[in-house]
């Protein structure tokens, strides 16, 4: 996903599809939606994992991938599950700077939404 962060992402799956419209979304809108099913689960608990919506789910999903957070495939067993996390992880790190370029926008007007929900303000 090479695409400047607040363009849309193309959420089209490789090879295209003759399935529904493919809904594009904006990088920070990305964040903000993932940001979203997150905070549910981290207030609500069990209550808020069963009211994330499928389009959170992949949010989150997405952000995980972009950061390069390591996959397993559904049967995957690693032989060393902690060295395969631990470099995993390694390699995840040095992408969390990248995401940097998402949040130009909530730089450039000098406000984030940590900010505006501490001052009263809408997300």
């Amino acid at each position: 996903m090479s695409a400047p962060m607040n363009e849309p992402l193309d959420l089209a799956p490789a090879g295209g599809s003759a399935g529904p419209a493919v809904e594009r979304i904006g990088g920070l809108d990305l964040l903000e939606r993932a940001a979203r099913g997150v905070g549910k689960v981290d207030h609500l608990g069990p209550r808020g994992a069963l009211s994330v919506s499928a389009e959170e789910i992949e949010a989150m999903a997405l952000v995980l991938a972009i950061l390069n957070f390591p996959q397993l495939a559904p049967a995957e067993r690693p032989a060393d599950p902690a060295g395969f996390f631990r470099k995993g992880l390694r390699e995840m790190a040095g992408n969390v700077v990248g995401l940097g370029a998402i949040g130009g926008q909530a730089a450039a007007t000098g406000t984030d939404a940590s900010q505006q929900s501490t001052q009263g303000g809408s997300a």
